[in-house]
């Protein structure tokens, strides 16, 4: 199920009892789904305009927009992933999880 649908707009939906559960959750997810792929989308697209609005358009400032975007994407990405399982674990050593959370653990 596809709808472009804005976080703010669709609230009225999404929350109305009356529309169906399963119906809510795909525009909800549809929404989220909606920001995540199209914001890098854009904003590579910009600095491509602005790169050419520069006159400095080419080959090679498209490789480095797209290179920049996706090496800051990974990197913070890796970064966030790094620190999340450093401090699930710090976590685990001191039994500041429950196993309902992390499921049983094993040896």
């Amino acid at each position: 199920m596809l709808a472009p649908t804005d976080a703010a707009l669709g609230k009225p939906v999404v929350t109305n009892s009356s529309v169906p559960a399963a119906v809510r959750e795909s525009l909800n997810v549809e929404s989220g789904l909606n920001d995540g792929i199209c914001v890098p989308v854009v904003v590579i697209l910009l600095g491509l305009a602005v790169g050419e609005e520069n006159e400095s358009f080419g080959l090679r400032h498209m490789a480095r927009v797209v290179a920049e975007e996706i090496g800051i994407g990974l990197a913070i990405g890796a970064a966030l992933t790094g620190s999340a399982a450093l401090l699930l674990r710090a976590a685990l050593k001191r039994n500041w999880v429950s196993d309902e959370w992390i499921g049983p653990r094993r040896g």
